[in-house]
């Protein structure tokens, strides 16, 4: 199949609570997360590829061992398919995706959807027709000529399979990866500022999803921005979390849907469009209670604690809750419960530290 025959114009795949796409690899219909930021596509449910038996066949080769920050071991490897497909690219007989036998999260979304993976961005960096993130309807789909109204240019820049967004702020220009796979905002190196005269509302630690698959514990602080432009956008004032924590400069989901785009991979030029409603600040602004769980591989782990907050540190692991157990069965509950929850002292919590 020429990569021509492989990308089908004016076809949308929803995106699925703004950021899923139903993709159908061997022509089983799996949920994967749309990751901007990761090069290869990754599946994590061996069930909908075949059972674990596929990690015996001639077409599987296994590739590395990764220790994620909760202390579990977690094998990688690499499938060759027969198809990965999506209404608007059909792929076949050329691809491969990466295998992980990492359990995704949990109760995070409505009952019925399961993330299951990544869809990665080398399947549409090929494509000659722009590829349009409409976060106004949640849809994806490559359009000949978009219609280019309400839209302006980014400062923006192709490196690989890589999308790029400079932001210029201070008069400096800082290059941020494009990534949808960030759950978080815009998240700047600290260290790798030119500036350091910058004024901290509060600090916390937070287990973030980054767009190359990995959990990462990250310590974060807190700041506004004035006057940052890119391209032809300008913010009078932007949110933003600082780190030492990770290696590059990231602008993240919760920032990329409060507009759409329009990614012109032939040309190399990236356009968007704000929302009439936009929340430049960050989500964690609007957290009231001093921690956040997150449930992963039937594990109740600490997800955000702001600074300096009780006992409990991240990426602790609750194993017990006024004398039951941590379960499958009741995992969902707690991780509502908890995160409605301002005084935990009010249940007998015991935990232990992320191994």
């Amino acid at each position: 199949m020429s990569i021509e025959d492989r990308y089908v114009a004016g076809e949308p795949d929803p995106l699925v609570e703004g950021k899923y796409l139903s993709v159908f690899i061997n022509e089983s219909p799996v949920m994967l997360l749309f990751d901007t930021g990761a090069q290869r596509s990754v599946i994590s449910d061996l069930k909908a590829i075949g059972g674990e038996e596929i990690l015996n066949s001639e077409k599987y080769k296994s590739m590395s061992t990764v220790v994620l920050p909760n202390g579990n071991k977690v094998k990688l490897g690499l499938l060759k398919l027969d198809s990965l497909s999506i209404n608007s690219v059909q792929s076949k007989n050329r691809k491969s995706i990466v295998v992980t036998q990492q359990q995704q999260f949990q109760c995070r979304d409505t009952d019925h959807i399961q993330n299951q993976g990544y869809y990665g961005i080398e399947n549409l960096s090929e494509a000659a027709l722009p590829v349009v993130l409409d976060y106004s309807n949640n849809t994806m789909s490559l359009i000949a000529t978009p219609d280019m109204n309400g839209f302006k240019e980014v400062d923006a820049f192709f490196k690989r399979n890589h999308i790029g967004v400079r932001l210029t702020i201070k008069g400096t220009p800082i290059n941020l990866l494009f990534d949808t796979g960030n759950t978080g905002g815009i998240i700047l190196v600290k260290d790798k500022l030119p500036f350091k005269d910058l004024n901290i509302d509060y600090e916390a630690d937070v287990l973030n999803l980054l767009g190359d698959q990995s959990l990462a514990f990250l310590k974060m602080a807190r700041t506004d921005l004035d006057d940052v432009t890119s391209g032809e956008l300008s913010f009078k004032r932007l949110g933003v979390m600082l780190t030492n924590d990770i290696t590059h400069h990231n602008m993240g989901l919760e920032f990329i849907n409060q507009f759409d785009w329009i990614i012109d991979f032939k040309n190399k030029r990236l356009y968007a469009r704000p929302h009439q409603v936009q929340s430049l600040t960050p989500s964690y602004d609007r957290v009231p209670i001093p921690y956040l769980v997150v449930p992963s591989n039937n594990q109740l782990m600490i997800s955000y604690r702001k600074t300096n907050t009780g006992s409990f540190q991240i990426g602790d692991v609750i194993v017990q809750i006024d004398d039951s157990p941590i379960t499958s069965e009741n995992i969902c509950y707690w991780f509502e419960t908890l995160n409605r929850t301002s005084d935990w002292s009010k249940y007998n919590i015991k935990s232990r530290p992320a191994q």
